[in-house]
């Protein structure tokens, strides 16, 4: 036997002895063997980093066994997080109770994890491509169904999703269940040197999944675009070199695995022990400015609505989602539903006591006074003292509606990603939930997700006069926050008191100088021209 015979036996021998996934039969190329297996084995042979010693012996088919030898009570936390189960304590709902998440409810993106969950789809090139909301799950594939929620299986756990900067993983769907695989031919290194060296979550590691939820880069929160892994100052303060340079934990503080932080628009509550705000660890005062009246804003006034003026200011976000246009064809080569893109946005402004309202899957849809089916939004007006006013961005989609039972319908997402066929979409997703199939129309629906990220340099902050313009035309609808004035005509609402005054003032002048004289002196309160009191 040759020299390059038994090179070639020992690399591709070493290929599955390592565990690669996707390694080709023995015809395999030279370049594949060279490119894919040398460095690897190589690699093998002298693993480095802080768990070099412990993952020597490590399973690629089955990883988590090995983190559980020393691991096993951070395991168990883990089983029970939000970040794992996808459910939670319901303590941020005011419509629903108990065990909550996105298991279970409806979407405007995806519409339905619960059977959506990990997939092999095959692109309009004939190539295999990851699919399903478990994508970006911190599990191996397992779907969470009851027995799993309650018991979680330890070992269905992917601890280096998130301890691992190195560690990539694949969907393998060969045995008929889709479970991750490590993804050697990507990472270019063994399976083990990928857990060899691990270390505590870095921003990056939340970045992985929290960046391309809803299908792609930015697309579902509007603020969590990639530029974060190394901002600019100018696009966020906290997260820049050249600013806090802070990560992600150090304002979603983690206890046991339970990470603190809910946006208005998330179901479950994780750490309800711990809160994120401004203020929280001396980071900021509560009187944060020198200016006082500035000061005063902080009681109805959130900080981010002031310092967060613009959202998808590097990467376009999906403002609308239409299940009922014709499918378009994504960078994966597959298709999605028409999503109108947009960039540079202005926030949609609402009160929230941080409390939300939630649509119920399965129950008949409430057609608000604007025409929408509410999905997921604050709660809180002008007179609820616990209410601040918050930046959000305002997600509107059409979604599928059951005519016979007015209740939103599930789709079967892999069926409308591999064919772009909307009606099999929904026929299989009903058959799938075991509703009866009545048809379908189309229902307006929106959704309200908090703006968090991306704070500005303090000079970009909005001034009183971008939002306290005489013409009304500012960011913020004070109208429909409740500020409207008893009378709409500012010389009509002068005169049930005495003269119209107001050519006193130049515009710029008009509003400052009418509350001054009649807020700050004479010490009216503003029910006199307002329809609420001062609180």
């Amino acid at each position: 036997m040759g020299r390059r015979s038994v090179w070639r036996i020992v690399l591709f021998s070493a290929a599955l002895l390592i565990g690669m996934s996707g390694t080709p039969s023995w015809a395999a190329s030279d370049d594949w063997l060279l490119m894919n297996v040398a460095p690897i084995v190589a690699g093998r042979m002298k693993l480095t980093g802080n768990h070099a010693a412990r993952v020597a012996n490590l399973d690629p088919a089955n990883p988590t066994a090995t983190c559980l030898v020393c691991h096993q009570t951070q395991a168990a936390t883990m089983g029970a997080s939000a970040h794992y189960r996808w459910r939670g304590d319901a303590g941020g709902m005011s419509n629903l109770t108990g065990d909550v998440g996105k298991l279970g409810g409806m979407n405007d993106f995806c519409i339905f994890p619960d059977f959506n969950w990990l997939a092999k789809f095959t692109n309009l090139d004939g190539k295999p491509v990851d699919g399903g909301c478990a994508a970006c799950h911190a599990g191996l594939g397992k779907k969470l169904d009851a027995t799993e929620l309650a018991t979680p299986t330890l070992t269905n756990i992917d601890c280096l999703i998130c301890h691992s900067k190195s560690y990539k993983r694949t969907v393998d769907a060969t045995n008929g269940t889709a479970h991750f695989v490590f993804d050697t031919a990507t990472m270019n290194l063994s399976a083990r040197q990928a857990a060899a060296d691990l270390s505590r979550p870095g921003r990056d590691a939340c970045l992985r999944c929290h960046v391309s939820s809803g299908g792609g880069n930015n697309f579902k929160r509007g603020d969590i675009e990639p530029i974060l892994a190394d901002p600019p100052r100018t696009h966020d303060v906290h997260m820049s070199a050249a600013g806090a340079n802070r990560v992600c934990v150090d304002c979603h503080k983690t206890t046991n695995h339970r990470i603190a932080g809910r946006g208005i628009d998330l179901r479950e509550v994780d750490n309800p022990t711990q809160t994120v705000s401004c203020t929280m660890s001396g980071c900021h005062a509560a009187s944060p400015h020198a200016d006082a009246k500035l000061n005063t804003h902080t009681a109805k006034v959130a900080c981010q609505t002031c310092h967060i003026p613009r959202f998808a200011k590097s990467s376009p976000t999906d403002m609308f989602r239409d299940y009922s246009n014709a499918a378009q064809v994504n960078a994966k080569r597959l298709y999605e539903p028409w999503i109108d893109f947009k960039s540079d946005q202005t926030p949609t402004y609402r009160w929230s006591n941080g409390k939300s309202t939630f649509y119920v899957f399965g129950q008949p849809i409430q057609v608000q006074s604007d025409g929408y089916v509410l999905m997921a939004g604050p709660n809180g007006d002008i007179n609820d003292t616990a209410a601040k006013i918050l930046p959000f961005k305002h997600h509107v989609a059409k979604q599928p509606l059951d005519p016979a039972t007015n209740r939103l319908l599930p789709l079967k997402m892999g069926v409308l990603f591999q064919t772009g066929n909307i009606d099999q979409a929904i026929i299989q997703g009903a058959a799938a939930i075991g509703w009866p199939y009545s048809g379908y129309t189309f229902a307006d629906t929106e959704r309200f997700l908090g703006l968090y990220h991306g704070v500005a340099p303090k000079e970009q902050a909005l001034t009183c006069a971008v939002c306290h313009v005489s013409s009304g035309q500012g960011p913020l609808d004070f109208n429909a926050l409740g500020y409207a004035r008893k009378y709409a005509d500012l010389h009509v609402l002068c005169t049930q008191c005495h003269e119209d005054k107001s050519s006193e003032w130049s515009a710029s002048q008009l509003f400052t100088a009418v509350h001054k004289k009649h807020v700050q002196d004479k010490r009216y309160d503003c029910s006199r021209c307002h329809n609420f009191t001062r609180g």
